[in-house]
């Protein structure tokens, strides 16, 4: 009979050895964090940064934030679940004085909590201390882990994938009763934190991960009960994270992920079936793209890799040769590094397309590189088992570290005959590395016998000498001050931007095509790449964020100066033309080499009369939504709205700004004749609007992008206020609240009566 678990060897980790151990092997592997040093790459700095300073702009004003109006026209930031608001670890460190140094502080802290978790899945597996360390450096080194940290917040969630698989493992090992009970309770947490976390993908292969396991360690007669209970804890872990999953999913139908993605757009980012050497050869296909030494290299990747490095160490793939075995626990984390390997390939096997049918929520998640997360986590938990068996059985660890040194020794003397070249420059120092870490495996396992603690050194050595160095060399340490410091675009476009309001700022993506080489990172900078520009006050079109409308994205994409006018963007950085501004265009300056931020001529106020309105269906209005009527702010598009009124007479009447705050603004309007005032912002679900104090109806979609309140004939200026209040906020918090109250109250009542039971044993 298959044992459901395997049994702990005795002694059983010790926690008090086993956290100091991860704790100074993670200081060590990122001692940059430790002297003030932050990451500003890729989505950290594109996203992450740039959104954490909005948040920590409201939390020290007293408020949650409730609109960004730093990215594109604005957005409802509780309907973006990316911003986490109620995710506990972010309010803290959203405070710390330096906004950039607090992000990687976050994330360096969930590293530590992610390798904890499989050190914990490890030991309840059957590792004993060696082991458990080396499952939590594995993870946490690894090179999917790692290429996390720069990929904007998912790492956040993949901390407590591990976690739902202990507590899982837990439940199926609770006897029926009070234990199972607290047991159920417990596994709610770490799905629902996972959630709250702001990545609802990565928390639903946490359940999934966690329910594998658990069904493995439960026998044929706790199994039924183990699933419900792992239902159950699915379904109470939605409750409490209601507060951030009830705003995204009333908000989502005006976003981008109003429906499922098309199978083209959902694997892009696959990774290619070179990267599948990278598993276990440091630099790889990873660092060939990043070196540019191979136009051939590069276009297997282009435009870029979701994830720089795919490293899981040589060391690791040779322990977790060791750990995997017929337990039924261990063929479990075989199946889901195979699986997690299998989707990763996405495009390149119909596997993703099958999975994303079954499972239809992940029809609505691209990029299948994230998927290895999934590998990363069951190869580093066997890696852990597989510490126990080389010190335990030597012939075994020989036959494994021999046979892994003949296949690098073969890699590095092959490679430059049938890899691309790119490939072959990088592959033999991997082969090198591969044989080193092979050797000191070899030798802790001839050492075992006559000095365990030695041979144990020697384990974990090889893993934090293997995986530190592929650390080492995808750092993306930088100076955090100077990454914040205002270039002078940003200075210069907030000077053409309107007295109350954020000033607005097209940046051409031509810029983004053109650019393969060079300082891309100082370019970006200097020209306010994406959201970036919120840190500095101006907002950018089109945005860099899933809650951006489609609608703007369309309407830039057709590369008419009217669609500047029509967004009301004040600037537009462009590339530099040899022939002068374009018509429409006045030149400011020159911020970088090749680029040249221009004025836009004649845009529209922020909020204008119009006096004739027209009623059009979608594909209407974005037809006529460039006509010049439009353009000069006489007539306003209204999505279903009515028709009504003349376009004859003057161009757009502006209306005064009287104040502007988180998600409001107030104007003052003249409009003796009566019409529309249309205001240039996000149009969403939820915005409310009051004329004169007095309800206003409801605020209509205005030229498929902006907003629009009917205002009837005055004599006088009428005072219109227009507030978004996010669908779905109030109701999220009030679900979520009672949620965590009533887990709270379980769980206390859970404990006092364990309390009782073991102050007062049963007789006998």
């Amino acid at each position: 009979m298959v044992p459901r678990v395997e049994p702990s060897p005795t002694p059983p980790p010790r926690w008090r050895a086993l956290f100091p151990a991860l704790l100074a092997l993670l200081a060590l592997t990122h001692a940059p964090l430790f002297a003030g040093r932050s990451v500003i790459y890729r989505d950290t700095w594109l996203w992450v940064i740039p959104a954490r300073a909005v948040v920590r702009d409201a939390l020290l004003s007293g408020r949650l934030p409730r609109w960004n109006p730093f990215v594109g026209l604005g957005f409802s930031v509780p309907a973006e679940p990316l911003y986490a608001l109620f995710y506990p670890s972010h309010l803290a460190t959203l405070l710390s004085p330096d906004v950039a140094w607090g992000a990687s502080l976050d994330t360096w802290l969930h590293l530590l909590l992610g390798a904890l978790g499989c050190a914990a899945l490890a030991a309840r597996l059957g590792a004993r201390s060696v082991g458990a360390v080396v499952a939590g450096a594995a993870w946490s080194l690894s090179g999917p882990i790692q290429s996390e940290w720069s990929c904007g917040v998912r790492l956040f969630g993949l901390a407590w994938l591990p976690w739902c698989a202990v507590a899982a493992v837990d439940l199926a090992a609770a006897p029926p009763g009070a234990p199972w009970r607290r047991a159920a309770l417990r596994a709610v947490v770490p799905v629902a934190l996972a959630m709250l976390a702001g990545e609802p993908f990565v928390a639903l292969l946490g359940a999934c991960f966690g329910a594998a396991l658990g069904l493995a360690a439960a026998d044929r007669a706790s199994a039924p009960r183990t699933l419900a209970g792992l239902t159950l804890a699915a379904l109470a872990a939605t409750l409490l994270a209601a507060p951030t999953l009830a705003p995204m999913l009333a908000g989502a139908a005006s976003s981008q992920r109003s429906s499922a993605l098309t199978r083209e757009l959902a694997e892009q980012l696959s990774m290619h079936p070179w990267r599948l050497v990278d598993l276990g050869t440091l630099g790889g296909l990873g660092m060939a793209w990043s070196m540019r030494v191979d136009p051939a290299v590069n276009a297997m990747l282009d435009p870029h890799p979701l994830l720089d490095s795919l490293y899981l160490g040589a060391a690791v793939l040779a322990l977790a040769a060791l750990g995997a075995g017929r337990a039924r626990a261990r063929a479990v984390l075989l199946a889901l590094a195979a699986l997690g390997l299998l989707l990763a390939l996405g495009r390149h096997t119909p596997v993703h397309a099958v999975f994303r049918r079954v499972i239809f929520p992940f029809a609505y998640m691209r990029s299948p590189e994230k998927y290895l997360v999934v590998t990363s986590t069951a190869v580093a938990v066997l890696a852990g088992l597989g510490a126990e068996r080389l010190l335990l059985d030597r012939r075994a660890a020989l036959r494994a570290t021999a046979g892994l040194a003949i296949v690098y020794l073969a890699l590095w003397l092959t490679a430059r005959g049938w890899m691309p070249r790119g490939l072959a420059m990088m592959i033999p120092q991997g082969a090198v590395m591969g044989l080193a870490a092979m050797a000191l495996l070899s030798g802790a396992a001839a050492l075992a016998r006559r000095s365990p603690r030695a041979a144990a050194v020697l384990v974990v050595a090889a893993v934090a000498l293997d995986l530190g160095e592929n650390t080492r060399r995808f750092g993306r340490w930088g100076d955090g001050a100077a990454a914040l410091r205002e270039p002078a675009v940003a200075t210069a476009a907030r000077a053409l931007g309107p007295r109350a309001g954020v000033a607005r700022m097209y940046r051409s993506d031509a810029f983004e095509r053109a650019l393969r080489g060079g300082d891309r990172v100082g370019f970006g900078r200097a020209t306010l790449q994406a959201n970036t520009s919120g840190l500095f006050g101006v907002a950018t079109l089109p945005g860099y964020d899933v809650g951006v409308s489609p609608e703007v994205g369309l309407l830039l994409a057709r590369r008419r100066i009217d669609a500047l006018r029509v967004l009301s963007i004040d600037a537009a950085l462009m590339p530099t033309r040899a022939a002068g501004a374009p018509a429409g265009l006045a030149a400011v300056m020159e911020p970088a080499p090749g680029a040249t931020l221009y004025r836009v001529l004649e845009t529209l106020p922020r909020a204008y009369v119009a006096r004739e309105s027209m009623g059009l269906s979608l594909e209407d209005a974005r037809a006529h939504l460039l006509d010049a009527e439009v353009v000069s702010g006489r007539r306003v598009l209204l999505t279903g709205g009515p028709t009504q009124g003349s376009a004859e007479g003057d161009a757009a009447v502006a209306c005064r700004p009287v104040s502007d705050g988180d998600g409001e603004r107030v104007v003052a309007c003249d409009a003796p004749a009566g019409g529309h005032a249309v205001f240039i912002e996000q149009w969403t679900r939820g915005w409310s609007a009051t004329v004169d104090g007095r309800a206003a109806g409801p605020v209509l979609q205005a030229n498929l992008v902006g907003l629009a309140v009917p205002l009837a004939p005055s004599p006088r200026p009428q005072r219109v206020r227009v507030w978004v209040t996010p669908p779905g906020e109030r109701a999220g918090l009030v679900l979520g609240a009672l949620a965590w109250a009533a887990l709270g109250v379980g769980l206390w009542v859970s404990s006092r009566a364990r309390a009782r039971s073991e102050a007062h044993p049963p007789p006998g």
